[in-house]
């Protein structure tokens, strides 16, 4: 029997107000959310840009039951 995978990486969009599943995986979710962690995003006023983080909450769902 095929089982899926074993990690759901969960994360928040800046200015969001809900979760949304970003992708699965079966190993090391550690590397994947440092990395969802790490994109940026610019937003610009005017003259000024301002770069912030495009997830405010990510982390690893463990789908094992």
């Amino acid at each position: 029997m095929t089982q899926g995978k074993r990690y759901s990486i969960m994360a928040r969009q800046y200015g969001a107000n809900y979760e949304t599943e970003l992708c699965q995986c079966e190993t090391n979710p550690g590397a994947i959310v440092e990395a969802a962690r790490q994109k940026k995003i610019k937003i610009e006023a005017g003259k000024r840009k301002v770069f912030v983080a495009k997830y405010e909450h990510v982390y690893a769902r463990d789908n094992r039951q």
